[in-house]
């Protein structure tokens, strides 16, 4: 839990950061992605399974932050049409189809993410 906690504080910072406010042009809601994945086997692959999925939204307009998990067997359109488990398009697709797929079904703005794996 305390390094949970760590990871939003540090999304809090990079949220107020100069590079993402000049990008952004401070935006009122920003929206970051959190995936935590586990190996089993073979972690030569670099990406598992994203088997924790957290959708982190910083309302700097109220001064909240609110959590939202995203269930990792949803069943959800990916950009180019096909259908899939939320859990596995990062290993089949990439980073960016995921951040696309959240976007697209979620109804959200999603470009930044965080990957943590099991060992930290």
């Amino acid at each position: 839990m305390k390094r949970f906690v760590s990871i939003l504080l540090a999304l809090l910072m990079l949220g107020s950061g100069t590079a993402l406010a000049e990008e952004k042009k401070e935006p009122d809601l920003v929206h970051f992605l959190v995936l935590g994945f586990d190996f089993w086997g073979d972690e030569t692959i670099g990406v598992s399974y994203s088997d924790t999925n957290i959708l982190a939204s910083i309302d700097r307009a109220n001064g909240r932050l609110m959590i939202t998990s995203l269930l990792r067997d949803t069943y959800v359109e990916k950009p180019d049409g096909t259908w899939g488990r939320l859990n596995n398009i990062v290993r089949d697709d990439g980073f960016d189809v995921m951040l696309e797929t959240v976007s697209k079904n979620y109804g959200v703005d999603v470009e930044i993410y965080m990957a943590i794996g099991v060992k930290g």
